[in-house]
């Protein structure tokens, strides 16, 4: 498991915030209480997506991003997470600080900083593209 904090467009939109919390968790770990839907965004002006979000058909509230390319882990709204909410991990990077509102001062929490997104998540992306993942 892991949490970031992405600054995303998206993710201030779909929050309300200048950042989402995310967990990275094996998805066969989750289990839903409610009614869910879902949406696929797309990238900036391009009509590419990579991932599915899932929201409450009750509250509305942003509960998970699943990415095409990792199949196996999704990473669920931290604010959401009901049982185990105790045990989430510290931080352990920003993501999109490029977006990032200008209002908002990000702390000096020395954990790992990317302005888009690290070089893996990327490279995951273009092999999903190219068929190879």
């Amino acid at each position: 498991e892991h949490l970031d904090f992405c600054y995303c467009s998206t993710c201030q939109q779909t929050s309300g915030a200048p950042f989402a919390p995310w967990i990275g968790i094996t998805k066969s770990a989750i289990s839903w209480a409610g009614d869910m839907s879902s949406w696929r965004p797309t990238i900036g002006d391009r009509d590419t997506s990579v991932s599915t979000r899932t929201f409450c058909k009750e509250c509305g509230s942003c509960m998970a991003i699943q990415y095409d390319f990792y199949p196996n882990k999704t990473h669920i709204a931290a604010g959401t997470a009901t049982e185990g909410a105790d045990t989430i991990p510290t931080v352990c990077m920003h993501l999109y600080l490029k977006k990032a509102p200008r209002w908002y001062q990000i702390p000096e929490d020395g954990v790992a900083r990317y302005e888009k997104l690290p070089e893996d998540f990327m490279e995951a992306w273009v092999k999903h593209q190219e068929g190879k993942l």
